[in-house]
């Protein structure tokens, strides 16, 4: 039971039961697949993060956003120690934070974390990556909700350009 391969499979059913919303269930998988994944391979190891990632959405799927803020913040401090800070996981990270204080209220935290992945997002993946056309997305909903609508604006247009040039016009994140 402490293998990694089974804490691989533990963790794809807990992803499987929270894209499914029985919470409950996944929950249990992720933590027996967090157990496993700390004995194999360490505390401190990425695929440790990844699993305290998965449980960061869950709990912020449940409205448990403290727990959220905390597997977020243990991933993180794995990631910027074992892939360095700046890693495209790490953006991925601080994207995931973003919305996190998005969805608690807090603004100006949600901001900084969303600015934090977008420079991580643009040195790591480059500046037409969709991934950097996800955090200028995540931006622009931010911006446009404090009231800024030439700021939203601008990075929703800078968004759909970045999805139009690397998925195409007919992509489903681009047709309108």
């Amino acid at each position: 039971r402490e293998d990694p391969g089974v804490g691989q499979v533990l963790h794809n059913l807990g992803a499987c039961f929270w894209r499914t919303s029985d919470y409950d269930r996944a929950l249990e998988y992720f933590d027996e697949a967090l157990s496993i994944r700390k004995k194999a391979f360490g505390e401190r190891h990425p695929e440790v993060g990844d699993t305290l990632n998965r449980m960061g959405l869950l709990f912020k799927a449940m409205g448990k956003h403290e727990q959220a803020l905390s597997c977020y913040e243990d991933a993180l401090a794995i990631e910027k120690e074992a892939l360095g800070a700046t890693h495209p996981d790490v953006g991925a990270t601080m994207n995931k934070m973003g919305d996190l204080f998005s969805a608690m209220g807090d603004r100006p935290r949600a901001r900084q974390c969303y600015d934090e992945a977008l420079s991580i997002r643009r040195k790591a993946l480059g500046e037409t990556h969709p991934d950097v056309g996800m955090t200028l997305n995540n931006m622009g909903i931010l911006l446009d909700d404090m009231g800024e609508r030439g700021r939203a604006l601008r990075c929703y247009e800078e968004a759909v350009a970045i999805y139009k040039r690397a998925l195409g016009e007919s992509h489903p994140d681009v047709a309108m």
